[in-house]
């Protein structure tokens, strides 16, 4: 007797935009060597998962006048201090809405 093992498993779809140019040359190169791009895909996935595979970002540095013109995909690069001055702790926007409902009480 043979036993047969059937191993389910779920797949979904991921939906990102790409370089029309970049998408073209890697499903060309990968249809050379015999694959699919999502071969391709799956794979680069799965060796970056299993640290096979090192990517580092790096953040330009930049400086942008008010009056350039900015490129419509990419945002200014912003300096850490202000980032981290954007951020606000549950114990900040918890005051501020302390404050915003007494501004409410008061008014009314």
């Amino acid at each position: 007797m043979v036993k047969r093992i059937v191993i389910h498993h779920e797949e979904i779809q991921i939906v990102f935009k790409s370089d029309p140019d970049l998408k073209d040359a890697a499903l060309e190169k990968a249809k050379h060597e015999g694959m699919t791009l999502k071969a391709v895909l799956c794979s680069a996935m799965r060796a970056y998962v299993n640290d096979e595979m090192v990517m580092k970002m790096t953040r330009r540095e930049e400086e942008y006048e008010e009056e350039d013109e900015l490129p419509k995909t990419k945002a200014p690069p912003q300096k850490a201090e202000k980032i981290k001055e954007g951020i606000k702790s549950p114990i900040q926007k918890k005051e501020k809405a302390i404050k915003k409902n007494l501004r409410k009480i008061s008014n009314s």
